[in-house]
């Protein structure tokens, strides 16, 4: 399907979306301004997955987000963008898209500006996430997972409901967003790899990233020949030290194999390299999280890529992660989260066997009253999604929410 932005041209002025039977003088230089840059590229065709209902938005919501326009339309829309936030509606109508039903938004590590982390992409700045927040206090009502699992389940309304996730159990949650969650009396969902609570673990991913700046090509060769030999691993591995193609890798031959090699990893650069400092909470940090009006699920015992696992072990991880919250909280949990939001019929049905009623995975979407309890839509958001220049942007935030809530995604089925 595509449009020509001749075609969107009142649409966008005159949508009935918008409400505006006349253009309005807010609209007006957004008119001219397009039709300026229509007389230079007259025929731009833009395609996107979208859904058949949501075709009267489209013509809005092309502008702002890059993803879903062809290459030789990036420069007339990022030079048209920079009008796009003296426009006081679009935030507005950004939001009426997002609020058709619960947005559930998904939380790795909030952390200082410049600390580091293995990826980029799990962080969310403090200053960042208190702003993001604020903002959200006043536009959506927040409550736990739980709570739109349970009006999910009994057919109450979605609307205007928000839920805070938080995967994993970094110890950051603790000692940086739980006081801005405090602040603004907000709730917030947090999954935990219990295993990794209240030790000084690390990921493998973690590890892999400080051990592949420190090993040479020549050295890394000889460990992998053994490495695959012992594993009968035929898979051919990645052709230079970049992590994101060995995490790739790795995530492809199984949780064991992976440790395995980190830890093989380690046996050749210096332990130094790894920080002994603990980077996931403990559970005296738990438990008071949770006395605070803190809700928490389970995430597996070990962070397990759960499809590439035999059901035995995957039944394990599932029920042993439910098992040891419980006994360390002393009370009833009722949510789970796919590690990876990485899952299958198999998977979903140990989730099931074992107790809970939902899990989360990482697609993105907005929870409607048809959506599966048992693989809830997630927004994923950090520092790229919230930030604008060098400050927290509450109309790009808002119109991201709004195009992924009409964007067709499928789930990580393996």
């Amino acid at each position: 399907m595509a449009l020509d932005v001749p075609q969107m041209i009142p649409l966008i002025c005159r949508s009935k979306f918008l409400g505006l039977k006349h253009e309005s003088t807010n609209v007006r230089p957004l008119r001219q301004a397009t039709e300026a840059y229509c007389l230079r590229v007259p025929r731009i065709r833009i395609r996107f997955p979208l859904s058949e209902s949501a075709t009267e938005l489209l013509p809005w919501f092309i502008i702002f987000f890059p993803a879903f326009c062809d290459e030789d339309t990036m420069s007339w829309r990022r030079q048209l963008a920079r009008l796009i936030p003296q426009a006081s509606f679009v935030c507005s109508t950004a939001l009426v898209v997002a609020r058709r039903g619960a947005v559930v938004f998904m939380f790795h590590r909030v952390l200082e500006p410049g600390a580091v982390c293995y990826d980029a992409e799990m962080v969310t700045s403090t200053d960042l996430f208190g702003e993001f927040v604020q903002w959200l206090a006043r536009e959506f009502e927040i409550v736990p997972l739980g709570e739109i699992a349970v009006r999910l389940q009994n057919g109450r309304p979605l609307k205007r409901v928000c839920s805070l996730t938080f995967d994993d159990g970094w110890v950051d949650n603790y000692t940086n967003a739980f006081s801005i969650i405090r602040r603004f009396n907000a709730p917030a969902t947090i999954f935990l790899a219990s295993s990794f609570i209240g030790s000084t673990r690390r990921l493998w991913q973690d590890r892999l990233w400080y051990l592949l700046r420190l090993i040479s090509g020549t050295d890394l060769g000889d460990l992998v020949r053994n490495w695959r030999t012992q594993h009968q691993i035929e898979k051919a591995v990645p052709a230079d030290l970049s992590f994101a193609a060995w995490r790739t890798f790795l995530m492809g031959v199984g949780n064991e194999e992976a440790e395995d090699f980190v830890v093989k990893l380690q046996d050749v650069v210096p332990r130094a390299a790894i920080p002994n400092a603990p980077v996931f909470m403990n559970w005296d940090q738990v438990r008071e999280m949770h006395q605070a009006g803190i809700e928490f699920g389970a995430h597996t015992l070990n962070h397990v890529f759960l499809p590439n696992a035999d059901v035995n072990t995957a039944q394990s991880e599932i029920e042993g992660s439910r098992r040891e919250i419980e006994e360390r909280m002393n009370g009833r949990i009722a949510g789970f989260a796919y590690p990876w939001g990485a899952l299958n019929a198999k998977i979903r049905e140990c989730v099931k066997r074992a107790g809970f009623k939902y899990a989360a995975g990482v697609q993105p979407g907005i929870v409607r009253s048809k959506s599966d309890m048992f693989l809830l839509p997630r927004m994923f958001m950090s520092d790229s999604v919230l930030r604008y220049g060098s400050s927290f942007s509450k109309t790009n935030t808002a119109v991201y929410l709004a195009v992924k809530s009409i964007t067709r995604a499928g789930a990580n089925e393996y």
